[in-house]
C-alpha cells in the first residue's frame, strides 16, 4: 500500500495558543516502522511557507496486520515554543541586564570637550570657602550591561564552564549568536548583526543545572565593556587573556539547516 493521505480528514484550528493541522495517512506497518519518508516526522514542515508549522506529534491505529493509519499534527507550539530541547538553538533563550553603578572618582575626563579635570582644583576653585577638608566624594555613574545566554545540553561540559570564566572574547560574539537565532527562528530580527564587539564582552559565569537525564541547562552571563576590556582610558593594556567565546556552545548550537528538517513526503 503506497502512502496516501485522507484528504478529506484534514482538520484544521486556530487559537490565541496557536494553529494546528491534523493530518491522516494510511501505510503499511512497513512504513511506519522504516520511517518511511512519505510519512511526516517529528520537525518535519508542514510546506515551505510556514516555516513555524511542524509537526510536532505522529500516532498510529492498525488497519490490519499489514496497513496502519497514522495521525500527524503540525501546529505552530513546536516551532517558538519549543524550549529545553537540548543541542538546538531554537530553544536558546536570552536577557539583558542594564543598570548603573557607583565609583568614586578624582579626575575624569569631559565627554564632549575631551578635557581633563581634577575633582579636588575644581572644587577648591570654585569658592573660597572650599577647601580639601570639607571636599565631598564626587560619584560617577557607570554604565554596567550583562547578557545571559541560556542554553540546553546534552552533556556536561564541566571544563568548559570552569576554565574560561574571566576571559574575553577574541572574535565577534552577538553577531554570531544573532546569525544563529535568525537560522533557528523564522521570526527573529535585531538590530546587531553589523555589531563590533570583539574583545568588548567578559565571560564572568555561568550556572548549570541538570533538568532531565538527557540534558543540563547552562545560564551563561557576559559583562560588556564599550571601550573593550584590553583597553582603558584609551590605553592598550595586556589585562585579560582572551579565547574563542562561540566555543562555549560546541555542542549546543544545531540550527535547523544543521538538523535538516524537511517538508512533510519530501
Amino acid at each position: 500500500m503506497a502512502v496516501t493521505e485522507f484528504w478529506a480528514s484534514r482538520q484544521e484550528s486556530i487559537s490565541i495558543f496557536q494553529h494546528q493541522i491534523i493530518a491522516i495517512y494510511t501505510a503499511t506497518w512497513s512504513d511506519w516502522f522504516t520511517n518511511f519518508v512519505d510519512l511526516p516526522s517529528i520537525g518535519d514542515l508542514w510546506d515551505a511557507t510556514r516555516p513555524d508549522l511542524r509537526c510536532n506529534h505522529i500516532g498510529a491505529k492498525a488497519i490490519d496486520n499489514v496497513n496502519m493509519r497514522a495521525t500527524a499534527t503540525f501546529s505552530t507550539a513546536s516551532s517558538e515554543d519549543r524550549h529545553q530541547r537540548e543541542d538546538q538553538v531554537f530553544s536558546w533563550e536570552e536577557g539583558v541586564e542594564v543598570q548603573v553603578e557607583e565609583q568614586e572618582i578624582t579626575t575624569w575626563t569631559g565627554p564632549v570637550t575631551e578635557t581633563d579635570f581634577t575633582w579636588a582644583e575644581e572644587w577648591e576653585s570654585d569658592s573660597a570657602g572650599r577647601t580639601a577638608e570639607n571636599r565631598p566624594a564626587l560619584i560617577k555613574l557607570t554604565p554596567r550591561s550583562i547578557v545571559t545566554i541560556t542554553t540546553y545540553g546534552s552533556d556536561f561540559y564541566l571544563s568548559r564552564v570552569v576554565q574560561n570564566v574571566g576571559k574575553i572574547n577574541n572574535d565577534p560574539f552577538i553577531p554570531i549568536w544573532d546569525a544563529k537565532k535568525a537560522i533557528a527562528k523564522s521570526q527573529w530580527s535585531s538590530d546587531v548583526a553589523d555589531w563590533e564587539d570583539t574583545g568588548k564582552w567578559m565571560y564572568i559565569g555561568a550556572r548549570v543545572t541538570r533538568i532531565r537525564a538527557t540534558a543540563s541547562r547552562y545560564d551563561w552571563e557576559f559583562l560588556y565593556s564599550d571601550e573593550g576590556w584590553n583597553v582603558q582610558h584609551g590605553v592598550a593594556l595586556d589585562l585579560y587573556e582572551d579565547f574563542d567565546v562561540n566555543s562555549l556552545f560546541d555542542g549546543m548550537a544545531l540550527t535547523e539547516d544543521e538538523l535538516n528538517w524537511r517538508l512533510r513526503g519530501s
